[in-house]
């Protein structure tokens, strides 16, 4: 007796495709795909940070920021996270020696 084997059928469609915005790191730059929420929030309040009054604040949100794309490798927004803690640390610094003034 021999046993015939039945070919393998080919899969149902071509393979899945990754979204072109995920491979293109100048849109994942301007367009807050995959990005933690809170190095966007970050980006921008060290960004109002230079007027001295949020500056605190974005010094807070960048290390919250920072601590959760450590914690989260898949999310982008790093450069924005430090950005803000960066600039939230100098307009603070600012802010302090303003009101001691």
């Amino acid at each position: 007796m021999s046993q015939t084997t039945t070919p393998v059928p080919p899969p149902a469609g071509p393979p899945p495709i990754k979204p072109f915005i995920e491979d293109s790191a100048l849109l994942r730059m301007v367009v807050p795909i995959g990005r933690s929420w809170l190095a966007i929030a970050a980006g921008y309040l060290g960004l109002f940070s230079l007027v001295l009054i949020p500056a605190p604040l974005a010094l807070v949100v960048g290390v919250l920021a920072v601590l959760d794309l450590r914690r989260h490798p898949e999310k982008h927004g790093m450069g924005r996270a430090v950005f803000g803690v960066v600039a939230g640390l100098l307009g603070t610094i600012g802010l302090v020696l303003t009101l001691l003034r």
